[in-house]
């Protein structure tokens, strides 16, 4: 009876022991995470605007890996062609409906990119723009708000368009955005402006009260495609009791004033502390099975 005792205390050390250094082992290898914002920007309305919390085990993350996961975790959007690096179709808008070169780019820190989501390599904070529209065939603009004059009432709206020489290098000039609909909020109601030649609009002033206002700009082709990107779902323009005025603009970059996180859909990853404290209790779990196991063993062997 003793020494089935014995054998069952050794047997227990040993699943304990070994628990612990699967655990352990577990511990260590555990995924990276990176957070990035991604926001999709549809034909007609935005898709999806959310930080997320990306694991990985490699060291990097490309954009290719990184929106895999998230189309596999979101259950609102579905994105297909990730998995072959083009992407060809988001939630059933397809590349190519408005029959030109229209389809889905995108842009990282308000930037364009010239390499596959293959090939991008991701870091801590990044901000991740999908959008359809046809930049290169029909064009297409990404709007910015000068408010200098927002005392007044005035709002202007401009674009940094890239066109090409005859050597194809790349020219940048700054552009009024004139036509486009311009959503002003105030209290519980909005109004529709349209920006002038300038890409200017005059807001009432029964309309300018202290505070935040959201804003949303829109326009489209006579076909449907987008000819300007929208401003992210949250974007504000606030009025000052003074003369001052600024843009509360939540994005990360400048130059892309309509990419915004919302933190609401963020995943945290364990706190470095408590991977500490965990690994610090299993490793006495091991240490403590080891000696069981050691003990056990001399005492039988004793006994013999």
């Amino acid at each position: 009876m003793k020494k089935l005792t014995q054998k069952l205390a050794y047997l227990l050390f040993t699943v304990v022991f070994f628990v612990a250094v699967s655990s352990v082992s577990s511990v260590f290898a555990a995924d990276k995470t990176m957070g990035i914002t991604l926001r999709i920007e549809g034909i007609d309305n935005n898709l999806f605007n959310a930080t997320e919390e990306v694991p990985y085990t490699t060291d990097s993350l490309t954009l290719q890996q990184a929106l895999i996961y998230i189309d596999n975790q979101e259950d609102s959007i579905k994105i297909t062609g990730v998995d072959t690096s083009y992407i060809t179709d988001i939630n059933g808008e397809s590349a190519g409906k408005f029959g030109g070169w229209d389809g889905w780019l995108y842009k990282v820190n308000g930037k364009e990119v010239v390499v596959g989501i293959d090939g991008l390599t991701l870091a801590e904070g990044d901000s991740v723009l999908l959008y359809y529209g046809d930049p290169y065939g029909v064009g297409m603009q990404f709007p910015v708000a000068d408010t200098t004059d927002i005392a007044e009432g005035v709002i202007t709206f401009t674009s940094s368009d890239t066109t090409y020489d005859a050597n194809y290098n790349p020219v940048i000039t700054v552009n009024p955005v004139n036509g486009a609909s311009v959503i002003w909020s105030y209290g519980d109601t909005t109004k529709e402006y349209v920006t002038d030649e300038s890409g200017s609009i005059q807001i009432e002033e029964k309309q300018l009260a202290e505070g935040d206002h959201a804003v949303q700009i829109i326009k489209t082709a006579d076909s449907g495609l987008p000819l300007v990107l929208r401003f992210a779902p949250g974007y504000t323009i606030s009025v000052e009791a003074t003369t001052d005025s600024s843009v509360v603009d939540n994005a990360t970059d400048d130059n892309d004033p309509a990419v915004v996180a919302d933190v609401s859909n963020v995943v945290e990853a364990p706190k470095t502390g408590e991977q500490i404290a965990t690994t610090i209790i299993f490793l006495v779990l091991a240490i403590a099975a080891l000696c069981g196991v050691i003990f056990f063993r001399r005492k039988e062997k004793n006994e013999k």
